[in-house]
């Protein structure tokens, strides 16, 4: 019969053989299954409690609203070890005392190329750390061997911790992924692999986090926060924190179809005034054509608009192609309970990069969006200067600006010395 201090008499089922207390509680059904160690079973070393297939977790980043879109992503790029240049300054020194001791960054296109198997290109580092005895998460009496390859041991014969694609074709840059579905202990676990196992070196030349949010009062809105960190060349970290709202459900409500709508009629008018630009070039020749400042108003505005439509039209692609990828969870481990290879990567991993990477690529098309649209209007309103000409009253402005047009030059000409000198001058 069991009182109010019972909790401190069972023995806990992450870890049964820790027992603090011998006595008769001993007694009660309960028992561990040991199941064999097979090579990359995602049933070995269960412990940690999960939810079944059907369920999932909420997790909140900035509540009451936000939601967590499968987890966050934390990759990052490698150098290689090599010789320091020795053209320039201190050469022959540099030369006889910094032998190998220079990294050289890798672009992603070569990051793409590296070999799973080959160390030497940088595709696996760092150590598991439940084979490292001054790790907490230090498990003494298993075998490398029964969750390893050979060739993905050191030496010394501590396995390695992270690998470029983690074990899974098509994932890639040593993708962590911190998943809802974890719980406490297992997403400290994962924090203790990256410490431990020493996730980031002297070789880590860049580290990025990315967490999509969902606003679940309105799910059309989601917010990508993606954390940048890179080496300097004057040796700090610079840090970069961007937030990107994004529309993830275009042209779905009335509002937008009005929207389509209004943007169909602009990019007709703009192709029909292309076409009368063209019948114009043909009519005047090239040089009389390219001499009116007006036509080269005209043409720029013209494809700036067509750009616009452009970018629009590709981040609706893009969009649509991250909603059908994008998930509330994702089963990225293979191993969601394991307690050795603790982030190797499962079947859905390269989805959820993909899904965040399709994210990034609709960021940067509305940025890029923005600055189009920025220099369009600027063009359109010196369009409607050139436009009023023809008006006695309404076209004195553009009668002056033309009138001085030689000192406006020259006045642009001292305005951009003078910034450019005081911009020296901020910055020494």
């Amino acid at each position: 019969e069991f009182d109010a201090v019972k909790e401190t008499l069972v023995p806990s089922l992450a870890c049964p053989e820790c027992s603090s207390h011998i006595g008769e509680y001993r007694a009660i059904d309960f028992s561990v299954v040991n199941v064999s160690k097979t090579r990359r079973d995602p049933d070995v070393d269960k412990m940690f409690p999960q939810v079944d297939d059907n369920g999932f977790r909420v997790r909140y980043l900035g509540r009451p609203n936000m939601v967590i879109l499968g987890g966050a992503l934390l990759t990052q790029t490698r150098a290689v070890a090599t010789d320091c240049p020795t053209s320039g300054l201190f050469d022959r020194w540099v030369r006889n005392n910094l032998k190998g001791g220079c990294y050289l960054v890798r672009e992603r296109s070569d990051n793409l190329a590296f070999r799973p198997d080959d160390s030497n290109f940088g595709s696996h580092f760092g150590s598991d750390p439940t084979f490292i005895p001054s790790s907490d998460l230090y498990r003494g009496e298993h075998d490398p061997l029964d969750y390893y390859e050979q060739k993905e041991l050191r030496e010394s014969g501590t396995p390695y911790g992270f690998h470029y694609n983690q074990g899974v074709d098509g994932a890639r840059d040593f993708p962590v992924f911190f998943n809802v579905l974890d719980n406490y202990t297992r997403a400290m676990a994962i924090v203790t692999t990256l410490r431990d196992g020493v996730y980031f070196d002297l070789q880590t030349t860049s580290a990025s986090c990315r967490i999509a949010l969902m606003n679940h009062e309105n799910r059309g809105t989601i917010a990508l926060v993606d954390i940048a960190a890179a080496w300097r060349a004057a040796g700090s970290v610079g840090v970069e924190i961007k937030i990107s709202v994004l529309d993830a459900t275009p042209y779905e409500s009335p509002a937008d179809y009005a929207l389509l709508f209004f943007e169909i009629v602009l990019v007709t008018f703009v192709l029909a005034l292309l076409c009368v630009e063209v019948s114009e070039y043909r009519r005047r020749g090239c040089r009389a054509y390219w001499t009116d400042i007006f036509n080269i108003l005209d043409i720029l505005s013209y494809l700036l608009v067509v750009l616009m439509a452009a970018l629009r039209f590709a981040s609706v692609l893009a969009t649509r192609r991250f909603r059908k990828k994008a998930k509330l969870n994702y089963l990225t481990s293979n191993h969601t309970m394991a307690v050795h290879r603790t982030l190797m990567g499962g079947p859905e991993l390269p989805t959820a990069q993909d899904a965040f990477d399709e994210l990034g690529i609709v960021a940067t098309m509305l940025d890029t969006y923005t600055i189009v649209v920025m220099f369009a209007t600027i063009i359109i309103a010196l369009q409607l200067f050139c436009k009023l000409d023809f008006h006695p009253l309404s076209g004195l402005l553009t009668r002056t600006i033309a009138a001085c047009k030689t000192q406006l030059f020259f006045w642009f000409c001292m305005q951009s010395v003078m910034l450019v000198v005081f911009g020296i001058l901020g910055t020494m």
